[in-house]
């Protein structure tokens, strides 16, 4: 199983800009009140829901028990002053795979638009290192998948998503590689 190695949080809350948090076997948050802890926890709950969830609209919810994070007002972080408010938040993990897996450190982010005064999952963004992307974006006519330089619209839902790119994951696995092609000497 891949493990998390550390959450990403861009303005959610008190996080300006991008956040990293390291994850551990065992993590401590130490810190004053009103300074994250509780939004850092929630939000790795929330992921954690995102991406083992078979579809990701059913699940949702930034309001489960312990935590109690709101609205999607309540969770984008405010600006004030010229630059207005902010339309969207990102959550995400850098994965490092399973000891014996040859798939290389692969980051996932999850963007949240609002949808009814609540967070709703607007695209999910698989990065493989530089310039190597998949993200499946969510569009009022569908799904969009995009990758370095084209985009496509697919006919699945965008909830069944995590299916497609979990499947894209494990196409590097012992069991399901790709074989590399052989070359001969001349």
């Amino acid at each position: 199983m891949d493990n998390a190695r550390e959450l990403f949080l861009e303005d959610v809350r008190c996080f300006h800009g991008e956040q990293r948090g390291d994850l551990r076997p065992i993590t401590l948050l130490v810190g004053e009140n009103s300074t994250g802890k509780t939004t850092f926890l929630g939000c790795y709950g929330v992921l954690q829901q995102v991406f083992s969830a078979p579809d990701i609209d059913d699940r949702l919810d930034f309001n489960e028990e312990p935590f109690s994070m709101g609205s999607f007002r309540d969770l984008v972080r405010s600006r004030r002053g010229r630059d207005g408010r902010i339309d969207a938040f990102k959550l995400g993990l850098a994965i490092e795979p399973a000891r014996g897996n040859r798939r290389p450190p692969y980051r996932l982010t999850a963007t949240f638009r609002e949808q009814g005064s609540q967070p709703v999952v607007s695209s999910l963004r698989f990065d493989f290192g530089d310039d190597a992307f998949l993200e499946l974006q969510r569009s009022p006519n569908g799904t969009v998948l995009a990758i370095p330089g084209r985009t496509v619209a697919v006919e699945f839902p965008f909830g069944r998503a995590m299916l497609l790119l979990n499947f894209l994951t494990t196409l590097t696995d012992d069991k399901t590689r790709i074989p590399k092609a052989r070359t001969s000497r001349c």
